[in-house]
């Protein structure tokens, strides 16, 4: 468990870890402030190989928050080799300008 103090904002969540294929696909739970991110844990090929990836996006308020990670249900024997948590924040969306002049049946995604 962690205490963080972060701004207003949408996060991503990163995960770094290692696992062995055996004990891969096992549930995980990453709980921020309210929110709540689960999946699955990945194959990294090995205790000794690490691999890190997007797990999830959570909104903060702003302030202090607590943020736990842990496996989400009971079963024997680890979850995975835990290295880093990381939440990073995201760019606001912000339109892109249409081109000038007409463009019928044109939808832009941005």
């Amino acid at each position: 468990t962690w205490t963080l103090d972060a701004p207003a904002g949408e996060y991503e969540a990163w995960v770094e870890w290692s696992v062995s294929d055996k004990a891969a696909g096992r549930p995980f739970a990453l709980a921020v402030g309210d929110q709540k991110v689960t999946g699955t844990v990945g194959k990294t090929g090995g205790w000794e190989t690490f691999k890190r990836a997007p797990v999830g996006t959570v909104r903060l308020p702003g302030g202090a928050a607590t943020a736990a990670f842990a496996a989400d249900g009971e079963f024997p024997g680890p979850l995975l080799d835990l290295r880093e948590v990381r939440l990073v924040p995201r760019p606001p969306v912000r339109p892109t300008p249409a081109p000038p002049g007409p463009r019928p049946n044109v939808l832009w995604i941005t």
